[in-house]
């Protein structure tokens, strides 16, 4: 079926990073405030395994393995290359501000298909990082997880309704912050003084292309209420 504007369900998008995200973070702050015996021994019993898994995974991805070299390097361009998926998105609305929601053929589009791998990438790595994440609290408050959180799930929500929301996939714009730490463990860039330099080129770029997202995705919805308003005052006059 061919894509269209449908039904807006944004929320439903929203609710699905959100709830998760600030749940667990409320648990593990509750969990570190409040710890009680039953927390201690239910801890101590699975510390083995844990310690096990977490090794593991540091391993797996640390910057200072290749495994974990080439898992970065994949995730950078993997994000480059959502982001460049999103923005062909945005080119629809600039005929309909309503297609910042559309339904149907997501099944059948291959650059959506391509995203949904992209993304699966991120929820792999992200558990990944996440075990081997010394300290859960500091983990999840990274820029690195807000980004995956407002971006992995609405795409899975999208799956469940074969409805997509641009939303807030500008934010993976936010991973060419990275990219000097990338290069220079890569040895791509040897110079500290060249990496001075793209630090802050490189601020302003995703400054620039976050902020163009976000303008971009509040007009779109004004845009909607403006109609929607409009549609309503003329019922109410005929």
């Amino acid at each position: 079926s061919t894509s269209m504007a449908c039904e807006r369900r944004w929320y439903y998008f929203l609710t699905a990073s959100v709830t998760p995200y600030f749940g667990v973070l409320v648990f593990f702050l509750l969990l570190r405030l409040l710890w009680v015996w039953k927390a201690r021994k239910l801890q101590t019993a699975g510390r083995a395994i844990t310690l096990r898994s977490a090794t593991v995974a540091r391993h797996v991805v640390s910057l200072k393995c290749p495994t974990g070299k080439i898992m970065a390097a994949v995730g950078m361009l993997f994000s480059l290359g959502s982001f460049v998926v999103y923005v062909r998105e945005t080119i629809r609305t600039a005929a309909d501000p309503f297609l910042v929601e559309r339904c149907g053929g997501l099944y059948s589009d291959g650059w959506f298909i391509v995203d949904v791998i992209f993304n699966m990438y991120f929820l792999a790595y992200f558990v990944l990082r996440f075990i081997a994440a010394t300290d859960k609290v500091v983990f999840w408050i990274k820029v690195s997880t807000i980004i995956d959180f407002a971006t992995v799930p609405p795409i899975i929500v999208s799956l469940a309704l074969n409805q997509l929301w641009l939303g807030l996939r500008f934010l993976r714009a936010m991973r060419l912050l990275e990219l000097p730490k990338l290069l220079e463990t890569w040895k791509v860039v040897k110079s500290r003084k060249v990496l001075q330099t793209l630090e802050p080129m490189l601020s302003l770029v995703t400054l620039w292309l976050v902020g163009a997202g976000f303008i971009h995705l509040v007009s779109c919805h004004e845009e909607q209420v403006h109609v929607d308003t409009l549609r309503y005052m003329l019922y109410l006059h005929i």
